[in-house]
């Protein structure tokens, strides 16, 4: 007896390369997603360390007794009386006498020194998560970022109380937090902190010509600043938006680092902070748009703006009255 056949048949070759494909395509979307997803977390992260980090740098600016004594022969008192008599006391960067300028970080070492070395902040003081466990111990927490600032002074201001004349010079002070380097190398049975703790690495390095190489060695990167010689309009009728930028702390790389896209620029005038949306050579157009103070300043030759090698994840501006 012959039984008939139900007439269901198997997948023909083709058939299944096809459905091959589709799969492949799929997963390809698939996995092309996974960057952005932890791209997404990583900046997540980081806003939310970058938020508590700038808080930290905050309270330890405007508390630490080395900063703000009783007296005005350190700190922030003896910073502002130093720069106050000067012509440029309103710039990032003054010019002392010749070529001497209140430079914060001297050395390439990243320990962050006011007027020489009348007050020093280590490197281990900001990095953040702080290192707080014992030499030669691995802490729980790994330091993950770094801040460091940039100061001017602003406009003096004087009250008067009592038959008393009060004369202080506010300090604008602008903090930047940054990654640590991610391709730091760390022996075994070592730590980023210990590292740190004995300077055999710096948190954010530059080579000789001024570019990150993420890998901890090298020079620290400190603030950069850079003039700002107009400010532009990026269409006709449109807003003033575009900095044109010149003279760059880092001659070489200085003004190639401050055009990076998503790159935070900080001036001097208002403490406004813009954001880098588009750059051609040393024209860099910002958000927001800059106010008629700062153009003013910049047709004057007194506008600069401070930024890092590495894009900070954090930038906050303070005001500091001793």
């Amino acid at each position: 007896m012959r039984i008939k056949s139900a007439g269901y048949r198997g997948f023909s070759l083709l058939e299944v390369l096809i459905g091959v494909l589709v799969l492949a395509l799929a997963l390809l979307g698939l996995a092309a997603l996974f960057p952005v997803v932890l791209r997404d977390q990583r900046e997540a992260r980081d806003g939310i360390l970058g938020v508590s980090a700038q808080r930290a740098a905050e309270a330890y600016l405007t508390t630490q007794l080395v900063l703000n004594p009783g007296t005005g022969t350190t700190g922030w008192r003896a910073y502002a009386n130093r720069v106050a008599t000067r012509p440029d006391n309103h710039k990032w960067e003054v010019t002392l006498s010749g070529n001497d300028t209140v430079s914060l970080y001297r050395g390439g070492d990243g320990q962050m020194r006011m007027l020489g070395n009348t007050v020093t902040i280590p490197v281990v003081d900001r990095v953040w998560p702080t290192v707080t466990t014992p030499a030669g111990t691995a802490p729980q927490m790994q330091p993950q970022l770094v801040w460091d600032i940039a100061v001017c002074a602003t406009s003096e201001q004087v009250t008067q109380q009592g038959g008393q004349t009060t004369r202080v010079v506010p300090l604008r002070v602008a903090i930047f937090t940054r990654r640590v380097d991610a391709q730091i190398r760390v022996p075994a049975g070592s730590s980023v902190a210990s590292l740190l703790r004995a300077r055999a690495v710096v948190p954010v390095a530059v080579d000789a010509d001024g570019l990150p190489v993420l890998s901890g060695i090298g020079t620290y990167a400190p603030v950069l600043y850079a003039d700002v010689q107009s400010v532009q309009q990026s269409r006709p009728n449109g807003p003033l938006d575009t900095l044109v930028l010149a003279n760059a702390s880092n001659s070489q790389n200085g003004l190639r680092l401050a055009a990076q896209i998503g790159q935070k620029l900080v001036e001097n005038s208002t403490g406004a902070v813009y954001t880098v949306v588009e750059a051609t050579g040393n024209r860099v157009r910002v958000e927001p748009a800059v106010n008629a103070q700062s153009v003013d300043d910049a047709n004057n030759g007194d506008l600069q703006v401070a930024y890092t090698a590495q894009i900070p994840v954090a930038v906050s501006v303070i005001e500091i009255r001793r």
